[in-house]
């Protein structure tokens, strides 16, 4: 989690007692980033107020963070139920003329997508979905002459191989028949 406090103050990291610093890990293995294992005068200073305004902005993070996962889940279960009421209202409503329930089932998988859309998963997936479009559009693709001269190609590989599979059985079935003595 991003922490603005922390960038203020870090200069470099300091082992704990009795440890070398490791190269990977800057010295911090596998302890807190609080500004308490960092080397620096106006770190060492002011050390308790610092951590606790730090540890304030973290509380409203995560406050915030479980809010959202609360309302997020709730919008998730909203969007699987319309899409399942949709579903069950086109069998219950046998009796209407299937244009309708087609239609009904129509709305209601576009209503779930919405309300789908509004939660965090739903735009990562909708972000995820327009890169992919925006990637397939650079692709360069080949030309029709160039697609029927490579199906044509892959064809007549496969029907050499295809003959060529076809002669080395035809060879083994001839060796086990020597070996065996069934063939004259």
């Amino acid at each position: 989690m991003y922490n603005p406090f922390f960038l203020v103050t870090h200069s470099r990291g300091i082992a704990p007692i009795g440890r070398a610093p490791d190269s990977k890990s800057g010295c911090w293995e596998f302890e807190s980033l609080y500004p308490c294992h960092i080397q620096n005068d106006l770190c060492l200073t002011k050390h308790g107020s610092f951590l606790h305004l730090a540890d304030r902005f973290m509380n409203k993070e995560m406050q915030k963070q479980s809010e959202s996962n609360t309302l997020d889940t709730a919008k998730l279960i909203l969007a699987i139920a319309i899409l399942i009421g949709s579903l069950v209202g086109y069998y219950v409503f046998q009796e209407v003329h299937a244009v309708l329930r087609v239609l009904g089932v129509v709305v209601g998988i576009g209503l779930a997508l919405f309300v789908l859309y509004l939660t965090n998963v739903g735009r990562s997936w909708y972000s995820y979905l327009s890169h992919a479009k925006r990637e397939v559009k650079q692709v360069v693709w080949p030309t029709r002459p160039e697609t029927v001269q490579m199906t044509l190609i892959v064809f007549v590989v496969v029907i050499l191989m295809g003959i060529f599979l076809w002669l080395v059985d035809m060879f083994f079935m001839w060796a086990v028949k020597l070996l065996t003595g069934q063939g004259g």
